[in-house]
C-alpha cells in the first residue's frame, strides 16, 4: 500500500488538466515491513477486514502540514504519514480547499 498525494496545475473549470506523475508518496513496506500482510504475523492481517483513516493536518494558518494514515484492526493499529516534504504539502492547500477529490485505487 502507498499513500501518494499529487500536486496539480491550476484548474480549468471542474478539472485539473495536469498533475505530477510521481507525487510525494510513502509506501507502508518502507515504513515497516511487518505493517500489513496476509497473516497474523503482521500488525494488520490483510486476510481480515481492517479500517483505513486518512487525516489532513494543518498548521495554525490553515496550510496543510501532514497527511496521516491510520490502519486499524481489532486492538492493533499502524500509523504512517504520506509525503515528508512540508513545502509540497503546503502547495496543495488551496487545491484541497477548492474541492479536489481524493481517489483510492
Amino acid at each position: 500500500m502507498a499513500s501518494v498525494p499529487h500536486r496539480c496545475s491550476d484548474p480549468h473549470g471542474l478539472y485539473y488538466p495536469e498533475c505530477d506523475r510521481a507525487g510525494c508518496g510513502t509506501k507502508v513496506f518502507e515504513e515497516n515491513e511487518m505493517a500489513m500482510g496476509p497473516s497474523e504475523d503482521f500488525i494488520i492481517d490483510t486476510t481480515k477486514p481492517y479500517k483505513h483513516i486518512t487525516a489532513f493536518e494543518t498548521l495554525a494558518d490553515g496550510k496543510l502540514s501532514a497527511i496521516k494514515n491510520t490502519l486499524s484492526q481489532e486492538d492493533r493499529s499502524f500509523e504512517f504519514y504520506a509525503c515528508g516534504n512540508q513545502e509540497y504539502l503546503e502547495d496543495m492547500t488551496d487545491y484541497l480547499a477548492n474541492d479536489m477529490a481524493i481517489v483510492f485505487s
